[in-house]
């Protein structure tokens, strides 16, 4: 086969390769119905609106987090701007784990804890954040 042969085939190939990976994306972020050999576990829904990123989609856990642990004796405080922010539970897909709380340092801020949050059919994980 001549070389000028091979050059269309090349870029061809490279332009197919350009959209296998652009429709890998864009399947990768439509929503998935589940078949009855890959269902989802009773205790878990997933609410994502077609219109959301997959960063805003809120995985809603049917079964209710554990009460939150008390800590009474915290590791000692790195530098005067360290914050604690206390453990939380997180969902790991098949229970709900503990997740000990650390110490972080402050960006001039409030720290508002992360919790658990009920909704229709379960419960969501609200993220902690910082409140200026």
């Amino acid at each position: 086969m001549t070389s000028s042969l091979r050059a269309p085939r090349r870029a061809t190939s490279r332009a197919l390769s350009a959209a296998l990976v652009a429709a890998s994306a864009l399947i990768a972020t439509a929503a998935f119905v589940p078949s009855e050999a890959h269902a989802v576990p009773r205790h878990v829904a997933v609410k994502a609106p077609a219109a959301v990123t997959l960063a805003q989609a809120k995985v809603v856990v049917r079964i209710a987090p554990p009460t939150r642990r008390v800590v009474t004796v915290r590791p000692a405080r790195p530098n005067a701007r360290a914050v604690w922010t206390d453990g939380y539970w997180r969902w790991n897909g098949a229970k709900h784990v503990w997740v000990g709380g650390r110490w972080v340092s402050n960006p001039k801020g409030t720290w508002v804890a992360g919790h658990w949050a009920k909704r229709p059919g379960g419960y969501v994980w609200i993220d902690g954040r910082w409140r200026r």
